[in-house]
């Protein structure tokens, strides 16, 4: 007996290995394999045609459905704990590597789907395409709440763009906020006063693009120091109501007067190109009189494409409704802004308690982004959908209820109404992912991404894009041949 240990040794050893490469084996294809090789979304979920808008999606092998008027939308169900660990294991190495062709390809989480002949994100695809030939800037508007604040995803998401499209600037600045940027540093004196649409409301004047009005206390003198963390080419202030004698001096971070205007156009909106004699990054703004309403800053390229962050914390959005849809056309019209990003739903979780509060808060949001869809006339609507929030029970953090349901109304609002989604939810591995995200070091237990969880999120929107404006490029040529 003695002498057959080894080869029982040798038997059970190699039943051991075989049992573990079971276990890795994925759509039929071994992880280890010479070297190690991540699992691709493409290879995570299962492609299946959907007849509806006869395109490709590639969707979980378990679906349910959620029957609109004219479209199916698939609900993505979450594979197991382990599953998601390796799922999302391969999404941090592939944030890593720099993005190649290869890697723009169909996304399972955006939908740019057909209506009435016309593709959501087309008339941003016609923009893009023009933006080596024209000679105009035009801009896309990122709403959001503090997962976006402090310029948040956006930056990542602009540094995208501007490295492959050879744009520059970090678009709007705020007066002052209540948290920290990180494509700016700014120092704003005391005497500058926040109102928004959703706190310290201000009556009878304009929120501006933004959802936020700054206002000086009448000191008659106010000031706001900055140092741009990149080159630009144009920058400009946004005010409304100004007086003839409310003057402002642009300095140089020497003291140097670079540009001096009067801030004397009394209607709700202007956009005053500032001309500075050189497009010193330190900048030191000084405003002298009574107070206009100042709705912020902006520093842009000369022409090509520009992200405006827009974030207000702890907000459901719905204030934003109260910028008057006249004042958004007008706005839109004088910034050339032809997209809006809207991504919000964070903050509504807690107070989903039964069906008529799901539907109320379902209802607010298609609202709300036909307020912006509207208002663009002819310009794309991006929606973001609700990301996973967990919250702890019995000490157990778990995804907060019908974060999933709240998602589907989300997309079919947006489906349905001409405007394209991206399933950030589905994207982060479905319910209870937050958790694993979290043990990563890429996001809160609420869901606030870190720096590293916002640069996996915005290069998957990033790709997810590109690939649809290829497709755009694909059926322009087609048209014209």
């Amino acid at each position: 007996m003695e002498k057959h240990k080894p080869i029982f040794f040798i038997f059970y050893l190699l039943s051991f290995f075989f049992v573990i490469i079971f276990i890795l084996k994925i759509n039929g294809k071994f992880i280890f394999d010479k070297e190690i090789k991540f699992v691709s979304i493409d290879n995570f979920f299962k492609k299946e045609k959907d007849t509806t808008s006869n395109q490709e999606k590639t969707i979980l092998s378990k679906r349910l459905e959620v029957q609109s008027d004219s479209i199916k939308l698939p609900i993505y169900e979450p594979k197991s704990e382990s599953e998601l660990n390796v799922y999302i294991d391969s999404l941090i190495n592939i944030s890593k590597l720099d993005i190649n062709e290869s890697d723009i390809k169909p996304s399972p989480f955006l939908y740019n789907y057909q209506i009435n002949g016309k593709y959501p994100l087309d008339s941003f695809f016609e923009k893009l395409s023009n933006s080596d030939s024209s000679n105009k800037l035009f801009r896309i508007a990122h709403y959001g709440d503090s997962q976006i604040e402090g310029d948040r995803m956006t930056f990542e998401l602009r540094k995208l763009f501007q490295s492959k499209f050879l744009c520059e600037g970090v678009g709007y600045i705020p007066m002052r906020d209540i948290t920290d940027p990180v494509s700016y540093i700014r120092k704003s004196d005391e005497s500058w006063i926040r109102y928004t649409v959703f706190t310290n409301k201000i009556k009878g004047f304009s929120y501006g693009q933004g959802g936020s009005v700054y206002r000086y206390a009448p000191s008659l003198k106010s000031s706001l120091s900055l140092n741009i963390l990149s080159s630009y080419k144009k920058a400009y202030l946004y005010y409304g109501y100004g007086s003839d004698s409310c003057i402002l001096d642009v300095y140089s971070s020497k003291h140097k007067l670079l540009a001096s205007h009067h801030i004397n156009q009394k209607s709700k909106f202007n956009a005053l190109d500032l001309n500075l004699s050189s497009n010193e990054t330190i900048l030191e703004f000084v405003f002298r009189g009574p107070s206009p309403s100042v709705y912020g800053l902006s520093f842009d390229g000369q022409k090509g494409i520009q992200f405006d962050n827009y974030g207000l914390r702890g907000q459901a959005g719905d204030g934003l409704m109260l910028i008057p849809q006249s004042e958004l056309i007008d706005i839109y019209s004088k910034t050339n802004t032809n997209m809006a990003i809207v991504q919000f739903g964070g903050n509504v979780v807690q107070g989903i308690k039964n069906e008529k509060s799901l539907n109320f808060y379902g209802n607010m949001y298609k609202n709300l982004y036909l307020h912006f869809k509207s208002a663009l006339n002819n310009g794309s609507v991006l929606i973001i959908g609700i990301n996973d929030v967990s919250r702890s029970v019995n000490g157990i953090y778990e995804s907060y209820p019908n974060i999933s349901e709240m998602r589907n109304l989300q997309r079919k609002s947006a489906v349905e109404n001409g405007m394209a989604f991206f399933d950030i939810y589905q994207l982060m591995g479905g319910e209870n992912s937050v958790k694993i995200w979290n043990e990563k070091g890429l996001a809160s237990r609420d869901g606030h991404y870190s720096d590293k969880g916002r640069a996996i999120v915005c290069k998957e929107i990033y790709k997810a894009l590109m690939f649809e404006y290829k497709k755009y490029l694909t059926r322009k040529k087609l048209v014209h041949e």
